[in-house]
């Protein structure tokens, strides 16, 4: 963001500060794709800049959240004109994403153990979830047809890519739902579990964040994006700290996850369903990347490429733990 923008937003956060009696306080800007995020001393101001009061949705999400350590605790919700914000207060602790190459082992493991007790209770919240307008995966599992937002975004995206490339992905994705049964039940997911999303304090997980693409799911919707986060780390890292992470860090993280939450992984056809989800996941990123680079090594052209033969980092991942790739 350049300076002037920055300046801008920071007098934006300035002035919801002072209009809810917190001014004064010293602002640092952090890092966010989607959001303004200022952090002060105690707390954390988003403002949504899109006039489609996200934060909004995400704060019901916040209010179904169990009375934990780790949940965010909001201070106040509001609009200030087109725009959105939420102040929550400040957790201790920087992202488990910037700890992480320095950890030692055990401590990763200590991390691992807390992060799946925090997704149990998560995935046992039983309340009315509210609904998310469009999903990231492209699935609407409230459909006759869950994968017809993918299938529709593959027609939208045709004048961008070749026509035989999205014609397999489009046979792919009908082949391995044609095979799947979907239970009716769904569970709240939090939808972007990244090291990015969870702070560490030094010994513990003090908060997980942004809520933003929580959602009614299949569980095993959940492994999809830690998976992906593990095999693509530096896709989730700001550009600042891409530099720093790697993807062998990560290697165990599957098996501690599997030892920890073995219910997470036992549903019938678990490959396909993987499969699948990251299909339709990265059918949207082409949406979002039809004007970049094909040799971008962060385009999900050639992710799909791969999912569409030997498979990448999930094939890889699913290997180390032992389940056969299709």
């Amino acid at each position: 963001m350049s300076d002037l923008k920055s300046n801008f937003a920071k007098v934006r956060a300035r002035q919801i500060l002072k209009n809810v009696g917190l001014e004064n306080q010293a602002l640092e800007r952090v890092s966010s794709t989607r959001n303004e995020v200022f952090l002060s001393k105690d707390y954390v101001i988003r403002t949504n800049k899109r006039s489609d009061q996200r934060l909004k949705r995400e704060t019901e999400v916040y209010r179904l959240l169990p009375n934990e350590s780790w949940a965010p605790e909001i201070i106040t919700y509001g609009t200030n004109n087109t725009n959105d914000y939420l102040i929550c207060k400040r957790k201790p602790g920087a992202s488990l994403a910037r700890h992480w190459p320095q950890m030692q082992p055990q401590q990763r493991r200590r991390a691992i153990t807390q992060i799946v007790a925090i997704c149990k209770q998560i995935h046992a919240i039983d309340g009315d979830i509210p609904p998310l307008a469009s999903s990231p995966h492209l699935l609407d599992f409230t459909n006759y047809s869950i994968v017809q937002p993918a299938l529709e975004m593959l027609e939208k995206v045709s004048p961008f890519y070749d026509l035989h490339f999205l014609d397999d992905i489009r046979q792919k994705i009908d082949a391995l739902y044609s095979i799947i049964t979907f239970e009716k039940q769904l569970h709240l997911i939090h939808g972007d579990l990244t090291f990015e999303n969870i702070l560490w304090d030094g010994s513990n997980i003090s908060a997980v964040v942004d809520f933003e693409w929580a959602r009614a799911a299949p569980l095993d919707l959940e492994i999809d994006v830690l998976f992906r986060y593990y095999g693509l780390p530096e896709a989730h890292a700001p550009a600042e700290h891409q530099h720093s992470v790697k993807p062998q860090d990560y290697y165990a993280v599957p098996l501690w996850l599997m030892e920890d939450y073995p219910a997470l992984f036992e549903v019938d056809k678990l490959t396909e369903r993987l499969v699948l989800y990251a299909l339709c996941f990265e059918v949207n990123e082409l949406h979002h990347w039809q004007n970049a680079d094909l040799k971008n090594p962060l385009h999900p052209h050639g992710r799909l490429k791969l999912l569409l033969g030997t498979g990448g980092y999930l094939e890889k991942t699913l290997h180390a733990l032992r389940i056969n790739w299709l």
